[in-house]
């Protein structure tokens, strides 16, 4: 019966320790940010138009919905924006309707109009091979991008959990909290 236990104790501090680093490759990554068919997810997003904590959906390849649940702006909160595949992205903000061109300085570079999970795959696209530095239940991948850097946290089971951008002149986080894959969510206002 010791012998039992000792064994059943040195197997469980094996698996909590071999958890506890786990890593991921980023072709790894890579593959489940671009295989959903669809997903949710709520996320921070920091940057230089403020602070924002999205709810976010996205049916592959062409209907996004995007709700901002807080901001530092507070007449941005209850705002939702959806595209359905055209060329403009439709936000309802209080009782109106504003409607921007996907070229608008508003909409470009932002995950309104293409899947956020894409966004950050062709962000780094090109940029070579990635530093890799496991912590914990996280790898951290660092790129570098023109004059900065751009730095992809994941889970060991391949999730993106947070991004960081910064090219020398603007930086922008986005930390990602639970996604749910596949799941055909609603991205009607």
């Amino acid at each position: 019966m010791i012998r039992y236990r000792n064994l059943l104790t040195a197997a469980m501090v094996f698996f909590v320790a071999g958890s506890a680093f786990a890593e991921v490759s980023w072709d790894a990554v890579q593959k489940k940010a671009t295989s959903a068919k669809s997903y949710e997810v709520n996320y921070d997003f920091t940057g230089s138009k403020g602070t924002f904590k999205f709810n976010y959906r996205c049916v592959m390849p062409n209907k996004i919905r995007a709700e901002i649940l807080e901001s530092s702006d507070a007449s941005k909160v209850g705002t939702i924006l959806v595209w359905d595949g055209k060329d403009k992205v439709t936000a309802k903000v209080g009782g109106g309707v504003v409607i921007r061109k996907t070229s608008h300085k508003d909409v470009v570079g932002t995950a309104f109009y293409q899947p956020l999970l894409q966004l950050v795959i062709d962000q780094v696209k090109g940029q070579g091979t990635p530093t890799k530095t496991v912590d914990g239940n996280k790898t951290k991948f660092s790129f570098k991008t023109g004059n900065g850097t751009y730095n992809v946290w994941a889970l060991d089971n391949g999730d993106i959990a947070k991004t960081e951008r910064n090219d020398g002149h603007d930086r922008e986080t986005r930390e990602l909290k639970t996604i749910k894959y596949d799941g055909n969510p609603n991205c009607d206002f």
